[in-house]
């Protein structure tokens, strides 16, 4: 009997248990559904959300809960969960990853540069530096790796890829791309496996005019499984082009480079003023800046005032602490804005870093927002 898979059209939360199905070959009927007044009307979602799997035994809901399901249909025969109990686990492992880790910061930034978000810069900025960070990390994983779990495709590898796409097709440009060759590849080689292109259809990269797996793509265009997910087409991309080059003049979300730059450039203005004092004979120059860090923590559960308290605690000659604000990053974590005047003599903002990220437990990262001679 064939199972039923109830979502609104477009849902990109169902193109991986779709691609599960062709993999392991259940009969899955897509219902499209649409939203009333107090939600879905659909059984078996507590909270009357989307998507829903009906079945000959009972409903399922949470789309990688029904993907793990349609991945064990008929035996599991194309290994989608590896092929040892180990590699099982690692396949859930990379699963809860991509919608822990992964959907949100990549989402947020992609429904912004589409429009369905209202424009933020500093969510964008948030998001776009959650990603890149995400993006290293992978891509030292798929250093020496052609799949995440194994060596061939598994549901993390599946997983994982739907959670990215969007930003692969919106937002992750070249630039951006450039320093993650090992995740390109490994991307690449997914959405090219034909049950995947069955789904997801063309891939367009970012930035880029032909699609990355255009030799599998054209023949399953007309596929049903395509059609239900309605694929980000081809034809809207260089409007977003358009739109995030016009944004550009406003906020730079690949600003960390120029503030890289900015900040190694100010600190060698400081040591070459503090190397001019100590050549001055008979004057005694005492140069001063303030500094504004950013302090941001792991989670939403740090405690925060006492985090601060911690790092009013760090004592250095020349270093005196001044006023402070919390203020949100993103997805209801907030930061610690932090003003500091140093002596540039006596402190070096590098070794005040490193020493406010001795509080391994409840600092994420450090950043220099202002450096500015007093």
């Amino acid at each position: 009997m064939a199972m039923t898979l109830k979502a609104p059209e477009g849902c990109h939360l169902i193109q991986k248990i779709l691609i599960a199905a062709a993999y392991s070959k259940p009969e899955v009927k897509v219902e499209v559904v649409t939203r009333e007044k107090k939600g879905y009307i659909v059984e078996g979602s507590p909270l009357k959300k989307v998507p829903v799997l009906q079945t000959e035994a009972g409903a399922l809901f949470e789309s990688d809960a029904i993907a793990r399901y349609v991945a064990k249909q008929k035996g599991n025969p194309a290994s989608l969960f590896g092929r040892s109990a180990v590699e099982a686990a690692q396949v859930d492992s990379w699963v809860t990853f991509a919608s822990t880790e992964v959907e949100a910061p990549v989402n947020s930034w992609v429904w912004t540069a589409e429009g369905k978000l209202s424009a933020n810069p500093a969510l964008v900025k948030a998001a776009s530096s959650d990603c890149r960070k995400l993006l290293s990390s992978l891509d030292q994983v798929l250093k020496t790796k052609t799949f995440l779990v194994g060596e061939r495709i598994s549901l993390a590898d599946i997983v994982l890829c739907c959670a990215l796409i969007g930003g692969f097709r919106v937002v992750f440009d070249g630039k951006l791309r450039k320093p993650f060759k090992n995740v390109v590849r490994w991307f690449v080689t997914v959405v090219n496996q034909e049950e995947v292109a069955k789904v997801v259809g063309a891939v367009i990269l970012a930035g880029d005019k032909k699609a990355c797996n255009a030799s599998v793509a054209p023949e399953v265009a007309a596929a049903p499984a395509a059609a239900v997910v309605a694929p980000v087409a081809a034809a809207e991309e260089p409007a977003a082009e358009e739109k995030k080059d016009a944004d550009e003049d406003d906020f730079d979300v690949f600003g960390d480079d120029d503030d890289d730059e900015e900040h190694e450039a100010e600190i060698q203005r400081i040591a070459d003023a503090a190397a001019a004092a100590k050549a001055a004979k008979g004057k005694v120059v005492i140069a001063k800046s303030v500094v504004v860090l950013d302090v941001k923590p792991w989670d939403t559960e740090t405690d925060l005032k006492a985090l601060e308290e911690k790092i009013r605690g760090i004592e250095m000659e020349g270093l005196e602490w001044k006023n402070s604000e919390l203020k949100p990053v993103a997805y209801g974590l907030k930061k610690i804005v932090i003003m500091c005047h140093i002596v540039d003599t006596q402190v070096s903002v590098d070794d005040l870093q490193e020493k406010i990220g001795e509080f391994e437990d409840d600092v994420q990262s450090t950043d220099v927002v202002t450096f500015t001679k007093l």
